[in-house]
């Protein structure tokens, strides 16, 4: 997980204002995402859900899978890629105030 120092905040916040404000709330939403990772639970949580899509991509793959397994898949899928999405995204807005503050 990428951190920016509280000086870099500061200073992103005098540099955008408002817009820099609006841009430290989404990070406060998407932060708990970022942070799961750091965490025991959070890890073995994704790891289950990643080993899961493994077993359900290889039935579907092998066109083995059952309706009921195909839907699992296309929903264990979206929560993964929502996940990583927060978590990436979460990332770029770090390393944008870091950039800014540091210009």
């Amino acid at each position: 997980m990428v951190k920016a120092t509280r000086e870099e905040i500061e200073a992103y916040l005098k540099l955008m204002g408002r817009h820099g404000m609006q841009t430290l709330s989404t990070l406060g939403k998407l932060q708990p995402f970022a942070e799961c990772m750091e965490t025991d639970l959070g890890k073995v949580l994704l790891g289950d859900l990643i080993g899961r899509h493994e077993e359900l991509l290889d039935k579907v793959a092998g066109l083995d899978a059952t309706e009921e397994e195909r839907i699992e898949f296309k929903v264990v899928k979206r929560i993964i890629m929502d996940f990583a999405s927060k978590i990436n995204l979460y990332n770029n807005r770090v390393e944008v105030i870091k950039k800014k503050a540091n210009v």
